[in-house]
């Protein structure tokens, strides 16, 4: 099924009285940044794709693969992403960029970042381990499949 708001059809585009998308309504569309009030970054994702299914995507090694590298990317930042579900899984956009860490141009996207847990580097990296282990278990054990299954 595929959803198209009604300004992003071709014949809507320059019409005068075509409503303002996203992008138009955002609250950020103005925002600049401020050295006295840092933040951490903004992600406006206007047009994810399908979300990850068990039945479709995951029977693909190199899908599996692929979410994996995202949660090392993740974990490399010390990000630990509380709220892995199918739902958070969505297919990246065409043009999306290679990535740096990894080299490659992944398929997926992890979003839904409002519960992740941002912590600070340790010089042994034991931190890391630990994000990385915790991460890479959620996503081994599934225990997100009875949503993907729907």
């Amino acid at each position: 099924m595929i959803y198209v708001m009604w300004d992003d059809r071709p014949e809507a585009q320059n019409r005068a009285d075509s409503p303002p998308g996203a992008r138009e309504l955002s609250p950020w569309v103005d925002w600049r940044p401020n050295p006295d009030a840092p933040l951490l970054s903004i992600l406006v994702m206007a047009r994810g794709g399908h979300k990850f299914s068990v039945v479709k995507d995951d029977r693909d090694p190199s899908n599996q693969e692929d979410v994996k590298q995202l949660l090392d990317d993740l974990s490399s930042c010390y990000l630990l992403h509380s709220d892995l579900r199918a739902s958070n899984i969505i297919r990246a956009p065409r043009d999306t960029e290679e990535c740096q860490l990894q080299k490659r141009v992944h398929r997926w996207n992890i979003i839904d970042l409002v519960w992740t847990t941002i912590d600070d580097p340790e010089p042994n990296d034991a931190k890391y381990a630990v994000i990385w282990e915790f991460q890479r278990g959620n996503w081994d054990s599934r225990h997100f499949a009875a949503q993907c299954l729907k």
